[in-house]
């Protein structure tokens, strides 16, 4: 008789198994490889994409430092090939700044509430938002409408000098990241201190300089006539006649 011979080894079922769970695992490391190559390559784009977008705007703000506030809006647009990013494109735009008119700030504001209890619209106050901004007097009396027209005025000063000194700066930055757009913005407002005296004549650093032109004037005070006090009459005293130094008594 011979006996039968046994060898030992991985059946059909156990290989397809151990297969199985290698792919599942090879599967998971890959998703993950791939994931950390998108993220540090996402964070390296947009590391790039922050600081071209930085000096751009710096170089926008010295634009118009040199050549002054446009009175008109203004659109630009390229890419940052000259930095060695051509991926990386740009969009500027330099607006002016929109205020609400007077007619507009009257109808804002000035209602208690949209509907009273009985469900009918509420009466706004008088004077509308300038009657709450003068302390809510409201009311239709000669008082709260003089103080109404006269803040009118003042505001529409006010309102012709921010529109003259302000303008709003949008930088839109888009770059690619393994085929998908990504883009942010970044908004500046930006001023220029001379609106002002170019708006209202006389006002600015003229007064200024003519103080600094008038000595005590317009400086602080009337200037000392004399600008050393109590002077020495006798510069030279006269000798002593018992010795040493000093003044005769």
């Amino acid at each position: 008789m011979t006996r039968a011979r046994q060898e030992g080894g991985f059946t059909l079922v156990e290989t397809m198994i151990a297969l199985a769970i290698l792919a599942i695992g090879l599967g998971m490391m890959l998703r993950s490889t791939a994931s950390n190559i998108f993220a540090a390559q996402r964070a390296q784009m947009m590391t790039s994409a922050v600081n071209l977008a930085r000096g751009k705007m710096y170089d926008l703000e010295e634009t118009l430092v040199t050549d002054g506030f446009p009175e008109m809006d203004q659109t630009d647009e390229g890419t940052f090939s000259e930095e060695g990013w051509p991926l990386i494109s740009w969009k500027s735009e330099i607006v002016k700044i929109e205020l609400p008119d007077m007619s507009t700030l009257q109808g804002m504001g000035g209602q208690e509430g949209a509907e009273s209890a009985t469900g009918a619209p509420a009466a706004p106050a008088g004077g509308g938002l300038l009657g709450g901004m003068l302390g809510g007097v409201g009311g239709t009396d000669p008082n709260s409408m003089a103080g109404a027209g006269i803040m009118g005025t003042y505001y529409t000063l006010i309102s012709d000098v921010l529109k003259d000194a302000i303008r709003k700066v949008s930088l839109t930055v888009t770059y690619d990241v393994a085929g998908d757009h990504e883009s942010f913005v970044v908004t500046c407002y930006f001023t220029d201190p001379g609106a002002i005296a170019r708006k209202i004549p006389g006002v600015g650093g003229a007064a200024g300089g003519e103080g600094e032109e008038g000595g005590g004037e317009e400086g602080g005070g009337t200037p000392n006539p004399n600008p050393n006090p109590n002077p020495n009459p006798n510069p030279n005293p006269t000798p002593n006649p018992r010795g040493g130094t000093g003044e005769t008594r």
